[in-house]
């Protein structure tokens, strides 16, 4: 499930939908902002979507901790010592 809309807590009257995502025991959830896939490499390429889903994919049964360190070690060799030009942050969760 996609979904976006503005930070949490950088508007004071801003409204947010809500979403209920029905987990199961061990199911894993990954919530990323879009700097983790606009991140470019020497190409102009972004990481993109789907790169980030194969990342996931491939890891799904370590800890989430391992997920995110995964998700990151592919970004930074994607961009291969390009600086980011915004934030990458990565939550992922194991219920």
């Amino acid at each position: 499930m996609k979904v976006a809309g503005l930070p949490l807590g950088l508007f004071e009257e801003a409204e947010y939908e809500e979403y209920t995502l029905p987990c199961s025991p061990g199911d894993l959830v990954v919530f990323y902002t879009d700097g983790v896939t606009e991140a470019v490499n020497s190409g102009s390429e972004d990481f993109g979507a789907e790169r980030l889903e194969e990342v996931i994919r491939a890891n799904s049964g370590e800890s989430a901790d391992r997920v995110v360190n995964a998700i990151f070690f592919a970004v930074s060799s994607h961009a291969k010592g390009l600086e980011a030009y915004d934030d990458q942050t990565v939550v992922a969760v194991r219920t």
